[in-house]
């Protein structure tokens, strides 16, 4: 199995993937990784949760420093962006009310998630770049990709 290691900002989907898919997660919900943990790389320990061929998709956090060091390292991955519209951010701020954020903490993740789509949808070379433009659902553009879903409750999600 290739790990597909996707980097995407807040309110794309990546926690409830990861809650609802066994073979997807999102290194910033593990449990032994932590920002307030100073001696913890964050590109180290993305890339050990890639390396364990564990999952098909190990989502991370879209941000330039992470970029440029995948970069670096030539790394390969994809990046979602939002498509900053009137559709995308009603579905975003809906989210992020629904996660509790709030209205500054929603403002700032809709203006972070603009500025994101402008830096890199300059820099088509660097990743293959996905854009999520209304509603989109996280496990219809996985399945869109090729990812096949193992659910985690019993039932299963195509038969």
């Amino acid at each position: 199995m290739k790990t597909k290691l996707i980097l995407a900002t807040q309110l794309v989907g990546k926690t409830y993937a990861s809650k609802n898919f066994k073979n997807v997660t999102d290194v910033d919900q593990l449990k032994q990784f932590s920002y307030l943990n100073k001696n913890t790389n964050y590109i180290d320990e993305l890339l050990n949760v890639v390396n364990l061929n564990k999952y098909n998709v190990v989502f991370g956090w879209l941000n330039d420093d992470v970029v440029n060091e995948l970069l670096k390292k030539n790394i390969e991955f994809s990046i979602i962006l939002s498509k900053p519209n009137n559709e995308t951010e009603t579905i975003l701020r809906s989210r992020a009310y629904k996660q509790k954020y709030t209205s500054f903490m929603a403002n700032t993740v809709i203006k972070r998630n603009a500025l994101n789509y402008y830096n890199y949808i300059k820099k088509p070379g660097i990743a293959r770049i996905f854009i999520f433009d209304g509603n989109v659902e996280i496990s219809d553009f996985l399945y869109s990709i090729g990812i096949n879903l193992v659910s985690n409750s019993l039932k299963p999600l195509l038969e």
